[in-house]
Formats: structure tokens, C-alpha cells, sequence
């Protein structure tokens, strides 16, 4: 649906849009996991936190479009286990 093109508010019409445009932001950080879920190695970034603190956050961000996709009754197995993983 989207790569080098923009999104519009055209591409928000109903909720499987939205859904379908999350998973492809986010499906591409799946490989970046770590073994135990809690952290996402993304590389250098311009961050300026402590090393440690990088990876901690790259896991957390992605809950803000994962928690309402869950919350309204979507699902996505391997992000449902990496977050458990994760958070457990």
C-alpha cells in the first residue's frame, strides 16, 4: 500500500486500513528482537540515551499502535509472543 508513496487520509478508511498499515511500519522490526523479547536492536541511532536504555525503548514504542490493535480484538501471533516473552 505504501513504500516510497505518502500516506493520505485516503489510505485511513476503515479500521483493516489502519491495521494493515501498522503491520507493515512494524512487521519489519520482527527480526530485532531479542531471544527474550524485552529489547530491539535497531542499530546506532541518534538517541541519546545509555546503550541499554536504546533497545528497552525501541520495544516500548511500538505498543502504542499495538496495544489499541489489540485492545479492539486484532491479533498478530508473533508479536502477541514477543511481547509476552518480553514483558514477562
Amino acid at each position: 500500500m505504501f513504500g516510497k508513496k505518502k500516506l493520505t487520509v485516503q489510505d485511513f478508511q476503515s479500521r483493516e486500513d489502519v491495521e494493515k498499515i501498522l503491520l507493515q511500519i512494524l512487521n519489519p522490526l520482527k527480526p530485532f528482537y531479542s531471544e527474550a523479547g524485552a529489547r530491539v536492536h535497531v542499530g546506532v541511532t541518534s538517541a541519546h540515551y545509555e546503550n541499554d536504555t536504546i533497545p528497552m525503548e525501541a520495544f516500548a514504542r511500538p505498543l502504542w499502535g499495538l496495544v489499541p490493535f489489540w485492545a479492539g480484538g486484532s491479533r498478530d501471533e508473533e508479536f502477541e509472543e514477543l511481547y509476552r516473552k518480553g514483558l514477562e
